[in-house]
């Protein structure tokens, strides 16, 4: 095992929006400069999460402060914790007493060192990878339904229903249209000129809704992402919807007389 000197206590990934080419310009308060540094070098310090020994008074006091504030439902895991951060602890005091001749003690005592100066930030790294998976799926998700949202702002726009009615017995019900329906109303045409970029529906549709392109609004909608797809690609092919969507403008159309008419009538 490698010992790893330079342990971020802010991750890289974060850093990495701010970043160009992996360097990111820095503020260095001692010298009262600002220059531009790698990642690697950033809020970071040597043997940041480096364990260190706890005496037994120590541990019995933390054992004694999560059995007493601790919620029952958190108390295991901070019992784990604690079991974490105390293990290079224990392994030393375990080689120390230990008389097997056998044991090099200075080849198990190395590798309890690494461990001491590893193992929390190991377990950091850990944290991280799952934060990514994480971020990118919350963002995956908001993302597909933004988009859905955007194309009902821009139906309204047009003056294009939004919502559908079916008839169910006696009662008439009142729905809100699907996506692929609102793709459908948006296709410009001869009898339905709405100025829609032919290309951007197509798009939309293969990224959204169509079994045979990505699916993404629908598996999302259902729980039917597996984790392989909340990835960065997919996040920058919904993200790119967004801006095919922002270049549409709306120009409001001066009303005629007669409408001018009703609509003072209406007041």
């Amino acid at each position: 095992m490698s010992i790893v000197k330079k342990q971020h206590y802010v991750w890289r990934h974060y850093l990495r929006a701010w970043a160009d080419n992996e360097s990111i310009w820095t503020y260095f308060s001692e010298h009262n400069t600002i220059r531009k540094t790698s990642l690697m070098g950033i809020a970071q310090e040597r043997y940041f999460y480096k364990l260190i020994d706890f005496s037994n008074e120590e541990e019995v006091f933390l054992k004694n402060y999560i059995d007493k504030t601790s919620p029952h439902v958190v108390k295991p895991l901070n019992y784990d914790f604690l079991d974490l951060f105390t293990s290079t602890s224990k392994l030393k005091k375990q080689l120390d007493k230990t008389t097997d001749i056998d044991i090099d003690k200075e080849i198990y005592a190395e590798e309890i060192r690494k461990l001491e100066i590893n193992l929390m930030e190991i377990v950091h790294g850990r944290f991280e990878s799952f934060g990514h998976k994480l971020i990118a799926y919350r963002s995956l998700e908001d993302l597909t339904l933004k988009v859905e949202s955007i194309l009902r702002n821009i139906c309204e726009k047009l003056n294009i229903p939004t919502f559908k009615t079916r008839q169910k017995g006696s009662d008439k019900l009142v729905m809100e249209k699907l996506i692929d329906d609102l793709l459908v109303d948006l296709k410009d045409s001869t009898e339905n000129p709405t100025n829609f970029d032919e290309n951007d529906r197509i798009f939309i549709k293969y990224i959204l809704t169509e079994k045979s392109g990505l699916n993404l609004r629908n598996k999302v909608a259902h729980g039917l992402m597996d984790i392989e797809e909340y990835s960065f690609a997919n996040i920058l092919l919904v993200f790119c919807i967004i801006i095919k969507l922002s270049k549409y403008r709306f120009t409001p159309i001066a009303m005629t007389e007669e409408e001018e008419r009703k609509e003072t009538t209406n007041e």
